[in-house]
């Protein structure tokens, strides 16, 4: 069996933090995805400095593209207004 994806890493980790609900209607269900805060074409170094401006410089040096903290678990019409 293969390694999970990073996606796949950050749905579970959003699932676990957000107690398998979305982040803004709380509703829970097979529809929920993990969304990006910062949009995932910015990289980890766009992430880095996203994360460096709102939390400091710090916390940024381990930011990345697939961190929990800058994603959201939302209910799938949300997710597809997000992306």
């Amino acid at each position: 069996m293969g390694a999970e994806s990073s996606e796949k890493t950050l749905h579970r980790y959003l699932e676990i933090r957000e107690g398998g609900r979305c982040g803004v209607i709380r509703a829970g269900g097979r529809s929920l995805k993990a969304s990006h805060l910062i949009p995932k074409r910015m990289g980890t170094e766009g992430a880095k400095q996203v994360v460096a401006a709102f939390v400091g410089a710090e916390e940024a040096l381990h930011a990345h593209q697939y961190l929990p903290m800058v994603g959201i678990l939302l209910f799938g019409p949300l997710a597809s207004e997000v992306d």
